[in-house]
């Protein structure tokens, strides 16, 4: 009886042996060279998981340091695919996640490069409208000049006790929102409540009627909106985010610029 040749082995995308025993990628199968689950990449999420468990398994032999004790070397029969390429670089900021949120960066930084602190509430006097007049437990002065000098531990001490996005006003919304959205972006600790604005919301409001959507220009609220797939695209189903950008930000783009309008800035 003839013997039927079998039929090539699927490549496991994270390390490139022939292992699977079906079609990558999809086939939910784990490699049992270097542990890789073979998911879709069909999101950037998961491109995303991909470059960081080839980073790992390049560094370190697996694509997780956790399931060392689960792999085993390659067979003769599981030959690394000439075809096969790793995603590019090995740093961090080399991925999915690093390159779109250093563009992100810069998109946030140039939209806001010209908002300045004229007529802000400030963290402090947030936290005081907050917490009955006591004073914040953090040495900070409040003397910033330009929301780019607010240091990380100082957003950090903030964003965890009060919102200046609650009890501040629209001009302390637009000073300091990119300081914050640049430290989510670095940071990964996303605050994103701060951009639904669903306090404001009222029946017959609509989002471009906003105060604080009113303000910012088109830059600004694309940038928003940038940020807020960000947050969607790389950590989860974050619920805020997804009301932000379909009851707020998305809708927002119909308004007109503030320079269009003519509108004068509050804090001129």
């Amino acid at each position: 009886m003839p013997v039927t040749p079998s039929a090539p082995r699927g490549t496991c995308p994270c390390c490139g042996r022939r292992t699977l025993d079906a079609p990558a990628p999809g086939s939910y199968l784990a490699c049992p060279v270097c542990y890789w689950t073979d998911i879709e990449l069909d999101a950037p999420a998961a491109q995303q998981a991909l470059f960081e468990g080839q980073r790992s398994q390049q560094l370190v032999g697996v694509c997780d340091p956790r399931w060392r004790a689960a792999v085993r070397p390659a067979r003769e029969d599981e030959p690394l695919d000439p075809d096969w390429r790793p995603m590019a670089g090995l740093a961090a900021n080399e991925g999915p996640r690093g390159r779109r949120a250093e563009q992100l960066l810069r998109t946030i930084e140039s939209a806001f490069a010209g908002v300045g602190p004229e007529g802000r509430v400030t963290l402090r006097a947030a936290y005081r409208a907050d917490y009955y007049g006591h004073d914040p437990d953090i040495d900070w002065d409040d003397h910033d000049t330009d929301w780019r000098a607010v240091p990380a531990d100082v957003l950090d001490y903030f964003a965890g006790r009060t919102s200046v996005f609650v009890f501040g006003n629209e001009l302390g919304f637009r000073y300091y929102l990119p300081a914050y959205m640049c430290h989510a972006v670095r940071t990964g600790s996303f605050l994103t409540t701060v951009l639904a604005l669903d306090r404001k919301l009222a029946p017959g409001v609509r989002p471009e009627e906003l105060p604080e959507v009113v303000l910012l220009d088109r830059a600004q609220r694309r940038a928003n909106i940038e940020f807020l797939e960000f947050v969607l695209d790389f950590d989860g189903q974050d619920r805020w985010a997804q009301r932000a950008l379909e009851r707020v930000w998305r809708p927002s783009m119909t308004a007109p610029d503030p320079e269009a309008l003519k509108i004068p800035d509050p804090g001129v």
